[in-house]
């Protein structure tokens, strides 16, 4: 049964990242005026719904894949290399970074010198051959990778958090 709530936590961090709802609005309002919401951590006094979501963040964030359209997600704390938050690549704190991928990118190309200047040196040779055509208008776009729609399911969720036992003598279904 708890697998089953986890999922569901799981998906009010999906919803949370994915959708513009009010209660998200309001989350980012409270908890995030400065920063990524990947970035943050659970402070005492804050809400037990919140500290659910800070608690599981992680482990859903390896299940989002950004697709870029505008490049307005974040550059250091979204996947949208596939690789996961740049961020964590870093040997300087980006917890307040705000910058998104367009934000390293002029003219349709990538910002050399800025991406040289601040990018994970280790991480640069990802970086640079992933050609983009930024489409104005149109938000990023988050991909849940545990089904092949891209869309989050309480199943794809529950089937990666529940416990997978080898099918013995006792528990196999005929």
């Amino acid at each position: 049964m708890s697998d089953v709530c986890q999922s569901f936590q799981y998906k009010h961090w999906w919803v949370f990242r994915s959708k513009q709802t009010l209660w998200g609005e309001f989350l980012k309002a409270k908890y995030c005026q400065r920063s990524n919401p990947v970035s943050k951590k659970w402070d005492t006094g804050e809400s037990q719904a919140w500290r659910h979501m800070m608690r599981n963040k992680h482990k859903v964030e390896t299940h989002i894949h950004w697709k870029i359209n505008s490049g307005s997600c974040s550059f250091w704390w979204d996947n949208w290399l596939g690789i996961g938050p740049l961020a964590q690549y870093s040997i300087k704190s980006n917890r307040f970074n705000t910058e998104t991928v367009s934000d390293f990118m002029e003219g349709g190309q990538w910002n050399m010198e800025k991406i040289l200047q601040q990018a994970p040196q280790a991480y640069v040779h990802n970086i640079l051959p992933v050609q983009l055509q930024l489409l104005l208008g149109i938000d990023d776009q988050p991909v849940w990778s545990l089904n092949a729609s891209g869309e989050f399911t309480c199943t794809s969720a529950w089937n990666v958090i529940r416990e997978q036992r080898s099918k013995t003598k006792f528990n196999t279904y005929n």
